[in-house]
């Protein structure tokens, strides 16, 4: 077992026998400065080139309206109603009539999406293309051709 001496020379302190000691310092030095070298890249990196290629990805989906989509009790079958659409199906001629809400084209529009996603919960369904639907307005607005049936339909 080697003993230390230490003496102090200038204000620091000298162990004798402490040149395995330096080396290894330099070691851990070198180590440190490269693992805060490419932490630093890293975050660069991050904050500069993924972060707004990733912001603008989740901005093209686009998030809800501030209305959050009405939920309809569909266990009980037809007639839906909500506050936003009345959605009624008549067996013989196979037709879902969904009358809609709204002031303007943009809730009407709104309310219509929402009396869709109903239709389509109720019957477990992912697109409801195959049915027909009529779309009613309640307050008699002129409807574009687009809005008069299902959305992603041709």
């Amino acid at each position: 077992m080697a003993i230390l001496n230490s003496a102090t020379v200038g204000g620091q302190i000298n162990l004798a026998g402490d040149s395995h000691l330096r080396t290894g310092g330099k070691k851990f030095t070198l180590v440190m400065q490269l693992s805060i070298a490419l932490f630093t890249v890293s975050l660069v990196w991050f904050s500069f080139v993924y972060y707004p290629k990733a912001v603008d990805k989740f901005q093209k989906v686009g998030l809800p309206q501030g209305k959050v989509i009405a939920e309809a009790e569909a266990s009980a079958g037809f007639p839906i109603e909500t506050g936003q659409f009345r959605i009624v199906y008549e067996r013989e001629p196979n037709v879902y009539y969904a009358f809609i809400e709204g002031e303007n084209i943009a809730e009407y529009a709104d309310n219509k999406n929402s009396a869709t996603l109903s239709i389509k919960s109720a019957l477990g369904l992912t697109s409801v293309c195959e049915l027909n639907i009529v779309y009613v307005s309640t307050a008699e607005l002129e409807v574009p051709q687009d809005l008069k049936s299902p959305a992603n339909c041709k």
